[in-house]
């Protein structure tokens, strides 16, 4: 599978004209429809392994509304093999929008009790054959980190002085920082309320890699924990689209939005910053919404 990489899709996303900062977003959102924004970086090395490897299936793991289960399954389909989805949950819940578009592109799903699929390494343990290929959740490891080098190669990315994008696992921000320069600051805004992981993840990973470049990450913008939202984060959405004719989701991207403005007016960047807003993709949880409840 080829993804759509094209340099237009940085946009200019300035809407604070006052604080005069130059503000770009880096639309990965456009690279496919389903394998949507840093979902094919995170999983294109772990699919060219399990192929050298001559595996029969690919196994990974996620929740109700991941996108990284969507995104594995299309990609398995595309490529013709046969993939399994471990759903934190019950089988008896109703499915989500998530999950039948999963079911459809032919992934095998089982469900597994929220303590469980809690317990470390319990999945790796307890479901998996000899003949299957393993993907962290999230596509988070090695592999998913390193398939970000690509976005360095595509795009300028060093002509920025903050680069920010939202995090689930930590994967893409471990990814941007492998390749980020010293002048650079990489922004993290978190998407959930479960945030020690992540942390510990990046304090090893920066530990043990050659990073250059400054790092921090923001805790309070995920409005009560993933996939959480409010009234104000729906007009957030609504109001970018408006404007610029971006979509945004309500899990990751626009919480990333609502985190940048935030820190934009409290002064955080000085006049001469430039800024990369990441767009990481992953619309397909805005289906869970009301009909009607957004404008695209």
């Amino acid at each position: 599978m080829n993804p759509n990489l094209q340099m237009h899709f940085l946009q200019s996303v300035e809407i604070q004209q006052k604080f005069h900062i130059e503000t770009d977003m880096l639309r990965l959102d456009l690279i496919h429809p389903i394998i949507s924004g840093n979902k094919w970086f995170k999983l294109r090395y772990y699919i060219e392994e399990a192929f050298q490897k001559s595996n029969s299936g690919i196994v990974t793991a996620g929740g109700p509304y991941s996108n990284h289960l969507v995104a594995t399954a299309h990609l398995c389909k595309l490529m013709g093999i046969q993939s399994k989805g471990l759903v934190r949950g019950y089988a008896n819940a109703p499915r989500t929008h998530t999950l039948l578009q999963a079911e459809y592109d032919g992934m095998e799903l089982e469900f597994i009790s929220k303590k469980d699929f809690d317990t470390p390494n319990f999945l790796e343990s307890n479901f998996l054959t000899k003949n299957d290929y393993w993907i962290p959740m999230g596509g988070k490891g090695g592999l998913g980190v390193k398939g970000f080098d690509i976005i360095a190669d595509m795009y300028p990315l060093e002509k920025y002085s903050h680069i920010i994008c939202a995090v689930g696992t930590g994967t893409m921000m471990a990814g941007i920082l492998n390749t980020a320069k010293p002048h650079q600051h990489v922004i993290g805004i978190a998407a959930h309320n479960e945030v020690q992981p992540i942390n510990i993840f990046l304090e090893e990973f920066v530990e043990t890699h050659s990073v250059k470049a400054a790092y921090s990450l923001f805790e309070k913008y995920h409005e009560g924990g993933f996939a959480k939202k409010s009234f104000n984060l729906i007009e957030v959405i609504k109001e970018v689209w408006n404007i610029h004719k971006i979509p945004l989701d309500f899990v990751y991207t626009a919480k990333l939005w609502m985190g940048y403005q935030d820190l934009l007016v409290k002064g955080f960047f000085n006049s001469n910053s430039k800024i990369l807003l990441i767009h990481s993709g992953g619309l397909q949880g805005n289906l869970s919404l009301p009909k009607n409840a957004l404008p695209f």
